[in-house]
């Protein structure tokens, strides 16, 4: 299978559902992820789609994000998988797929990641000077505010909650240390 799908795995019975994209068999793909998890992972489906169209759910679902492309299995969610694995399916235009995300008040540091579009796009907009590596370790190291000028030019957080996002952050950093 050599065309660009757009797939859907759920770990366990009501357990998390990963929105991937794969140009090989799906079933290859969840044997690859199988292998290091402990929790049965079963294929929910796929349909053809791009990795826009990956994306695109990405941010649409963010307010699910868990890590990585793993999502909470919510009811939001479930009825979105199904009526894209029904038949006669159409991928609407991005800017239907795509609904902006209004930000907590209190946000965390995945929340600002997700709303800015997810590590691809941030990478992206920073034209490659930030790596999607170094975006996913924010996450454990907090965001540099050199950065923080393109995450609001990216999404409507403010330099208020950047800030609460990173001390909350250090802080918990700091208890898990003294903790061990």
């Amino acid at each position: 299978m050599s065309r660009p799908l757009v797939y859907f795995a759920q770990a366990g019975d009501g357990g998390p559902i990963k929105i991937g994209f794969t140009s090989a068999d799906p079933s290859d793909r969840i044997a690859a992820l199988q292998t290091g998890c402990p929790t049965r992972i079963s294929l929910l489906g796929y349909l053809v789609g791009s990795k826009r169209d990956e994306a695109g759910l990405h941010r649409r679902f963010s307010h699910l994000h868990q890590s990585g492309e793993w999502f909470r299995a919510e009811e939001s969610l479930i009825e979105a998988i199904a009526q894209m694995l029904r038949p006669g399916f159409q991928w609407p235009p991005e800017e239907q797929l795509v609904s902006a995300r209004k930000l907590p008040a209190d946000p965390t540091i995945s929340d600002i990641i997700w709303a800015a579009g997810g590590p691809a796009r941030i990478s992206e907009a920073s034209r490659s000077e930030i790596s999607v590596d170094a975006i996913h370790k924010w996450r454990r190291n907090g965001i540099r505010d050199w950065h923080w000028a393109l995450l609001m030019s990216l999404c409507d957080v403010s330099v208020k909650q950047l800030y609460r996002a990173n001390t909350v952050l250090s802080l918990r950093v700091v208890a898990d240390a003294d903790a061990a």
